[in-house]
């Protein structure tokens, strides 16, 4: 069977996403009993989630079965959408800085650090959600006419 010329670049990136989910989603799982909460919980099973159809991913277009664009597609669209909307619900809700460092800063410099940590919220689900939601069009775009 003749595979796809636009898988052979698709392996490649799917390796490398796939590689990176995991170690992702082996580190999540080994510090999620030291913060356990619900959204810690989400993000594990959401990671897990991405990083099992991301394997499936791997796998279809290196035997070259042309499910392998849509699942891509819809995998990291997912992911995309969960990375915005994660950053996004953290900007507009962030964390309040721990009492223990609260009372060793003013005023001013707790602004500033909570604008910090908005800012950094802003980015991660903008460009995480922009770069996952490209890589999602490049699985895409190897579908056959």
């Amino acid at each position: 069977m003749e595979i796809n010329p636009k898988y052979r670049g698709r392996i490649s990136a799917a390796w490398w996403s796939k590689t990176l989910l995991a170690i992702a989603a082996v580190l999540s799982v080994l510090i999620l009993p030291f913060g356990f909460d619900l959204w810690s919980a989400l993000v594990v099973a959401g990671v897990l989630t991405v990083t099992f159809f991301e394997f499936k991913v791997h796998h279809y277009f290196l035997t070259g079965d042309p499910r392998a664009p849509d699942l891509g597609f819809r995998n990291q669209s997912c992911f995309a959408a969960g990375i915005l909307l994660y950053g996004l619900y953290h900007a507009f809700h962030p964390p309040p800085v721990p009492q223990e460092y609260a009372e060793l800063l003013d005023g001013p410099t707790i602004d500033l650090l909570q604008n910090v940590i908005k800012n950094g919220y802003i980015t991660v689900g903008i460009v995480g959600g922009l770069s996952q939601f490209g890589l999602a069009w490049y699985y895409r775009n190897a579908k056959p006419a």
